[in-house]
């Protein structure tokens, strides 16, 4: 037999036997979102993360009641699903603030890749369409205040979800006295901050809460 045709046959014989139909499934980087959700929602739907998600939901429970949750702050190694786990929830949570006519939205802040605290606000501002996009000719404290003046706008709960915040490179300092001390104290929105992290120590303020994931 050529060396060619025992090949294909090969390439045929182990195709047909796999196990595994979707490699993509392997590494959910690899997924669009809404295929991440949907896997999660066979997960959720087995209670695998049953422990995790009764934490989210006693956390935000006090938005119900009219309450105003305190900040949160997540931490676990890379790959424990932290970030999906947490889009997945504030979606599903969106959904059912909607439903029961809670205002309620929430902007997530990917910082996988590492910025400056400028570039983590302009993109803050991007989102509520508070700004252009800048690289240099504005202040961080007037890039501060279009934020400020946006949202002022807004009712309801507001929820901004900044992950992996040890990220912010240069000025962390002020980009947590900004989101923690100063923003809610000049909007009229409740405002929740939840922050995950690689890492469990270093960066946190002592205003958020913190909990393994």
């Amino acid at each position: 037999m050529q060396a060619n045709v025992k090949i294909e046959k090969q390439i045929q014989s182990l195709l047909q036997n796999t196990i595994i139909l979707d490699r993509r499934y392997l590494d959910d980087e690899q997924l669009e979102r809404g295929e991440q959700f949907q896997i999660l929602d066979e997960i959720f739907a087995l209670d695998v993360r049953d422990a995790e998600i009764k934490e989210l939901s006693s956390h935000f429970a006090p938005m119900f009641r009219g309450g105003h949750p305190v900040h949160l702050s997540l931490y676990g190694k890379t790959g424990t699903g932290k970030t999906v786990t947490m889009l997945y929830y504030l979606n599903m949570l969106q959904a059912i603030c909607r439903k029961k006519k809670i205002d309620m939205m929430y902007i997530h802040l990917d910082l996988s890749t590492p910025k400056p605290c400028f570039r983590v606000l302009n993109d803050l501002a991007c989102y509520l369409d508070a700004s252009k996009r800048y690289k240099k000719g504005i202040s961080l404290d007037e890039l501060m205040g279009k934020i400020e003046e946006k949202m002022e706008g807004y009712r309801g709960y507001f929820i901004i979800f900044v992950d992996e915040i040890d990220h912010v490179r240069r000025d962390l300092d002020s980009f947590l006295k900004f989101l923690v001390k100063r923003l809610p104290q000049t909007v009229t929105l409740k405002l929740v901050l939840v922050f995950t992290s690689n890492a469990s120590t270093g960066w946190r303020t002592s205003t958020p809460e913190s909990s393994p994931f």
